[in-house]
């Protein structure tokens, strides 16, 4: 997987209504994930309310979020599962540019308004 900007992370939601037995299995089953490490991502999305599961190739993270929406469906679970653009990434990118003397898109920018809206922590 590149790091040019096209990787994004998986994220699943914290809902009243998944169980969560239901949401070890599909950190397993679709993610790959041993049953420690979904229990431990499990708690911190109960707690945080979003858990990062994975970063992948857009094309790609967009597939696993479907399987993990009809899987849901089909389970009768209303566990919501999104992309969101790799900011690690994307600021790692836009770093090794500037090492290397290239204006980037963080570049000298003073005002909010000017700032990408992926490094923005608000909408």
């Amino acid at each position: 997987m590149s790091d040019n900007g096209k990787s994004v992370k998986v994220l699943l939601l914290n809902d009243d209504q998944t169980t969560m037995e239901f949401v070890v299995q599909v950190l397993e089953s679709i993610f790959g994930k041993t049953r420690d490490e979904a229990l431990k991502l499990v708690l911190a999305i109960h707690r945080d309310g979003s858990g990062e599961c994975g970063v992948y190739a857009a094309e790609y993270a967009a597939k696993i979020a479907e399987r993990v929406a009809e899987l849901a469906r089909r389970n009768g679970h209303p566990l919501r599962c999104i992309t969101e653009p790799n900011s690690r990434a994307l600021i790692s990118g836009l770093v090794h540019r500037a090492q290397i003397g290239e204006k980037s898109a963080l570049g000298y920018s003073r005002r909010f308004d000017d700032v990408p809206r992926y490094f923005r922590l608000t909408p």
